[in-house]
Parts: C-alpha cells; structure tokens; sequence
C-alpha cells in the first residue's frame, strides 16, 4: 500500500491521521480545559495501534485533563473489560456534560 496506509481487520484501507497545529495553537489548546477525543465511528475493528494511541495519549495526559474514545465497537469494549483496561477508554459523553 503507499503512503504509508494500512488494512484493518474488515477489510478498509486506511491512512495514518495527520495533523498539524501552530505552536500558537498548541500554546492555547494547553492553556486551555482541552479534551482529546479519538473518534472510532464506523470502524468496527479497531487496530493494536488505534487503541495503542489512546493508551499512550492516557498515560502521558495529567489526570486532570480529559482522554475521551468515542464509538468504540461493542466486542472492542468487551474485550477492554475482560483486560480491564476499560477505565482506560472513558466513553466521549454528551456535549451537554462537557460544560
């Protein structure tokens, strides 16, 4: 595959998610109550690497900043429950909670 894209389980071709922010954004979204949300809608099987992301944005976050995984397919959560590493994915809530 080129570009550096990559199949997942169920069969879609998908490309690494890049993106770049200004050192000025970067200073405000610090600055700021920023939440990190990774987006699973419509990926059925995530990758090693997918939930890997998540893991690491965790660990190196301080707990008093927000790590969010939206949509995380049903037998994903399953198996993250049966690892216990569920409280690791805390579901994306409502916006209305977000204030």
């Amino acid at each position: 595959m080129k570009n550096g894209g990559k199949q997942s389980n169920d069969n879609q071709t998908r490309g690494p998610r890049i993106g770049s922010i200004s050192p000025e954004q970067r200073k405000n979204a610090v600055d700021s109550d920023a939440h990190v949300v990774f987006d699973f809608t419509g990926l059925h099987t995530p990758a090693v690497s997918d939930l890997a992301l998540v893991l690491t944005a965790r660990l190196q976050t301080p707990p008093s900043e927000s790590v969010w995984a939206r949509e995380i397919h049903p037998r994903t959560a399953e198996i993250l429950r049966a690892l216990r590493l569920d409280h690791m994915f805390p579901r994306y809530p409502d916006p209305d909670h977000l204030h």
